[in-house]
């Protein structure tokens, strides 16, 4: 397949993305034999934080609800399971936490429980 591009990163709005993200995330046209890229609303679905850590077990109703609602919302988060890796359960009792799941933002205070109304705060 011939390249019709160099892969260099490509500058919108300030933020310099690489061309694979830009494949990823927005729309490729083919308009009279040439490449045109049409960019969607850049704040639509796009993420303002990449460190979110979301502490969670398995069966919770509400853990499962608040990782689909980041997905959802292309926000990018870690999940730490507390079955798997029990080393966080001992973390997030000496945090004073009762409950999962506890979502902590990089720079925001944390989140318990599934709160839709607290998680439109990591949505951009």
């Amino acid at each position: 397949m011939k390249k019709f591009f160099k892969a260099r990163p490509i500058t919108v709005s300030h933020t310099k993305y690489s061309v694979s993200q830009i494949f990823r995330h927005y729309i490729l046209y083919i308009e009279f034999g040439c490449f045109k890229l049409v960019f969607e609303t850049l704040t639509k679905g796009t993420t303002i934080m990449n460190n979110v850590i979301v502490y969670s077990k398995n069966n919770c109703m509400q853990c499962r609800m608040t990782k689909r609602y980041l997905k959802e919302h292309n926000v990018q988060f870690e999940e730490r399971n507390i079955n798997q890796q029990p080393q966080y359960l001992d973390y997030l009792k000496q945090q004073g936490y009762q409950s999962v799941p506890v979502v902590m933002p990089g720079n925001s205070d944390p989140i318990v429980g599934f709160r839709p109304d607290s998680l439109k705060g990591l949505v951009g």
